[in-house]
């Protein structure tokens, strides 16, 4: 008797397992997603300090007196903001020289100004020369125009293409409004910086989706048994007999047809390190440059 219990039991507990299978795997996919978010969170976000303290504080350099004092306090807190988000230095200076004169070409002249700039003054947010970007806008007559300097993760995940969207943003607007120009860089760049820092997923996704999802495959689930048990095979057969006619397949003609499947090619992005280059003083940078 006790031993039929127990039988019982086991079975009692193996059809409850059976019919609550669904819920089981849910509560599975919850937990393993939680698990997964928490330590995806943990990497992306969880060391937002500062690797580097060689760096100086100052982030907008406004030696060409484009910008008023508030204009550049208010461009310093926003920059500040976004670079304890993304990980990234973000400077900017502004000049008014005669590149030309100084140097063989305009863009030889900005690109060296804008890296050396940046190598000398130590920026990169994770490390000395690291992660960061550099604009460099010059307001001298007849020689007006930005370079964009890139250098660590910004280098690695600038194609040319993102380089010219920065500029592009900043031509957009410095002819009528130099601080909203310079927002514009700081904002294109952190946007196209995205995917590699702002990858944490809400909590209200990771819960709802996989729950919803799986109320509609329980749903759907419970459909198709109630539809198993009631369409079988013998259902429309009277008596339960099954009859089964012989069948042959006929073989009636052969067609071939060919048709050439065309793919298509992107253009524009890139893999990253647009503008590639070595500095004076030996750091990897990219960048790229528009005159006005």
């Amino acid at each position: 008797m006790i031993e039929m219990d127990k039988e019982i039991r086991k079975e009692a507990f193996k059809q409850y397992l059976h019919y609550f299978r669904i819920w089981f795997i849910i509560l599975g996919i919850l937990i393993v997603l939680f698990v997964a978010a928490f330590v995806w969170t943990g990497l992306i976000h969880g060391n937002n300090e500062r690797g580097n303290m060689e760096a100086p504080a100052q982030r907008v350099y406004d030696y060409a007196n484009v910008l008023t004092g508030s204009e550049r306090e208010n461009l310093e807190l926003y920059i500040s903001k976004c670079e304890e988000e993304y990980r990234i230095d973000l400077v900017l200076v502004t000049i008014e020289e005669p590149i030309e004169e100084k140097y063989s070409t305009w863009e030889y002249g900005m690109r060296n100004l804008a890296d050396d700039f940046y190598d000398e003054h130590n920026f990169g947010f994770d490390k000395v020369h690291g992660d960061g970007a550099l604009l460099l806008d010059n307001w001298y007559e007849g020689q007006e125009g930005s370079w964009f300097s890139t250098c660590g993760s910004v280098y690695a995940k600038f194609g040319n293409y993102d380089i010219e969207c920065v500029l592009d943003a900043v031509d957009a607007k410095i002819g009528t409004d130099p601080y909203a120009a310079y927002k514009a860089y700081v904002d294109e760049t952190c946007r196209r910086m995205k995917g590699v820092s702002d990858l944490s997923i809400p909590w209200a996704v990771i819960i709802l989706f996989p729950l919803a999802v799986g109320v509609i495959y329980a749903i759907c689930h419970l459909n198709q048994k109630k539809a198993e048990d009631t369409t079988r095979a013998d259902t429309y057969v009277s008596n339960s007999s099954n009859m089964m006619r012989s069948q042959n397949d006929a073989f009636l003609r052969k067609s071939l047809t060919k048709r050439k499947i065309e793919t298509s090619s992107s253009s524009g992005g890139g893999g990253g390190h647009g503008g590639g280059h070595i500095s004076s003083g030996g750091v990897s940078h990219g960048g790229g440059g528009h005159r006005r």
